[in-house]
């Protein structure tokens, strides 16, 4: 990211302009000026100032568009007056410089509603959006975060196609910016120039359109980037087909839209026909259900095909891969490789990021409805699902040890109706999660790769446990194979 681009973490509010907006500054912070540099002109169409008051604003008939933070004495019937019939009025919570939620100040329910757009994994991240959430029916978004009027003349695109793909344009959006991974790891990535640009490559902005009373109508994402765009039509895609199976135990948001628009690329979906509830963090009958009915979605590839794939792309993978990395990923493969019956099994289609958290129940049916396909493959190691939803919630709900992680996943599985469905044995088991785990971290280090301190990143704690549940699953299949 060049030090002119803008600071994409502190500027969601670009999205609701016009994409060719240019900038007119009066007030702004030099921080958030500095990071708006590339789209100021001294002709500026889009007025955006800070702690501005009617006076300030005696000639605006050049502008098609006001941006105000923390206005003073302007009410939206003002800006009304003056020619601005399009509104959104906001709270960018928790600060102007680190919005992670802009919700509507005008509608109470919406805003409530928009809390759906936060998916914590935590107990105390549940409590804490139950609070807010019983805090903003009650008192409204205003309180919990700062002013932001956005006025413009006509409406910009995004609402143009939203008012179009809705029906109608009565609906209040509510805004989350969506960064991927722990606020420890965007630290240490922000701290450098290409650690920026690979944060940035793949962000996307996750949107909520709901109804003044509260009821969500549709959810949209938004990415300028070409890694997020890829990602969103990728996802896109593999819902459309999904959706074309006739699973019977699981069902996909059913997509309303999605293309280029607003100057990047939007995928808008539908909410569930009623009310869902969260996933469990255990592998209930439904779960397991689901996951047989994806692994029985066989693929050309065998896993011997896969696994030289991978080998292929640890091979080719520059130098900054760290030595002990590579010889622990080569080691891998060939203890895989190693287990003739693995090597012969299919792979299958496979979500990718199959969590509690990208999950939803419906009650009413008894079907799960699975979010967020941007990982998902066609052909795919088989159980790799399954691994990977055990995994997760053993690191990040129940805080195992690495090995314990392995041990607790590796037994489970080896006992799972999936793996009794697909016919597995227990040194077969044993191989695919080794597969699981070498494809997992190839992953992280291609997601990485742009990084010039990669190989201190590689020797994070967090890199560190993964290491240790890989060297964990590979003394696992040995012993199986003893």
């Amino acid at each position: 990211m060049s030090a002119s681009s803008p600071d994409e973490r502190t500027t969601p509010w670009l999205s609701l302009l016009h994409p060719d907006a240019r900038l007119d500054l009066r007030g702004v912070p030099p921080d958030m000026a500095a990071g708006l540099s590339d789209r100021i002109s001294p002709a500026g169409d889009t007025l955006v100032g800070w702690r501005l008051t009617p006076s300030d604003l005696r000639a605006t008939e050049a502008y098609r568009a006001l941006v105000l933070f923390q206005p003073s004495r302007i009410s939206p019937a003002w800006l009304q007056r003056q020619g601005f019939a399009h509104l959104r009025h906001l709270s960018v919570i928790p600060n102007l410089h680190n919005p992670r939620w802009l919700l509507p100040r005008d509608a109470r329910r919406a805003a409530a509603r928009g809390w759906d757009l936060y998916n914590p994994q935590s107990s105390r991240g549940r409590l804490a959006k139950s609070v807010a959430r019983s805090a903003t029916r009650a008192l409204g978004a205003a309180p919990l975060g700062r002013d932001l009027l956005i006025a413009h003349r006509s409406p910009p695109p995004l609402d143009e196609i939203l008012a179009r793909t809705l029906g109608t344009a009565d609906y209040r959006l509510s805004l989350a910016p969506r960064w991927s991974g722990s606020r420890r790891r965007l630290a240490a990535l922000l701290a450098t120039p290409e650690g920026r640009e690979l944060v940035f490559i793949k962000h996307r902005i996750s949107m909520q359109a709901a109804t003044p009373a509260g009821e969500a109508m549709a959810y949209i994402k938004f990415a300028t980037r070409p890694g997020a765009i890829e990602e969103i039509a990728h996802e896109a895609r593999f819902t459309a087909h999904v959706a074309g199976l006739g699973l019977t135990a699981g069902t996909v948001p059913r997509l309303l839209h999605h293309g280029p628009g607003n100057g990047g690329y939007l995928a808008i979906s539908a909410p569930l026909a009623t009310r869902s509830i969260p996933s469990e963090i255990v592998l209930t009958p439904v779960h397991l259900t689901l996951l047989t009915e994806l692994a029985c979605q066989a693929a050309v590839e065998s896993t011997g095909s896969l696994l030289a794939q991978l080998a292929e792309r640890v091979d080719s993978f520059p130098a900054t891969l760290d030595g002990s990395w590579r010889e622990l990923l080569a080691g891998g493969i060939a203890a895989v490789r190693g287990s003739p019956s693995a090597m012969a099994l299919p792979t299958s289609l496979a979500h990718g990021d199959f969590v509690p958290w990208n999950l939803r129940l419906d009650p009413e049916s008894g079907r799960l409805a699975v979010f967020d396909w941007e990982r998902a493959r066609l052909a795919q190691f088989l159980l790799y699902d399954c691994f990977h939803f055990q995994i997760q919630a053993n690191m990040l709900v129940r805080r195992l040890e690495p090995g314990d992680n392995v041990a607790r996943t590796l037994r489970a599985t080896v006992q799972s109706p999936v793996t009794v469905a697909l016919g597995l044995a227990p040194a077969q088991v044993a191989a695919l999660l080794v597969a699981h785990l070498l494809e997992a971290n190839m992953r992280w280090f291609e997601d990485h790769r742009s990084l010039l301190n990669l190989p201190t990143l590689a020797t994070s704690p967090y890199q560190a446990m993964r290491r240790r549940m890989l060297e964990s699953a590979i003394r696992e299949l040995a012993s199986c194979r003893s």
